[in-house]
């Protein structure tokens, strides 16, 4: 999760010189060329962003599965010692 943060803040920081440079050009062709780089940038990093959502959540679930498992196979354990 932290490097996710740390990633999005170094993209932002990006995206928002990109935000300035629009806003200092002079000609519309080189505008429009800076607001869709601009534009291809913030979906590419939404797009990133929720990938590595999904990843975290992967993991997340993953590792309670294996608790889930492990407990059970604790409480297994105690009740066949016990009967």
């Amino acid at each position: 999760m932290l490097d996710l943060m740390e990633q999005n803040t170094k993209a932002s920081t990006e995206l928002f010189k990109k935000a300035a440079d629009v806003c200092q050009t002079t000609t519309v062709p080189e505008c429009q060329a800076k607001w869709m780089d601009f534009c291809t940038a913030s979906v590419d990093l939404a797009r990133s962003n929720v990938e590595a959502i999904t990843q975290i959540n992967s993991r997340a679930i993953d590792s309670w599965i294996n608790y889930v498992r492990k407990s059970g196979d604790a409480t297994e354990a105690y009740t066949s010692r016990a009967s």
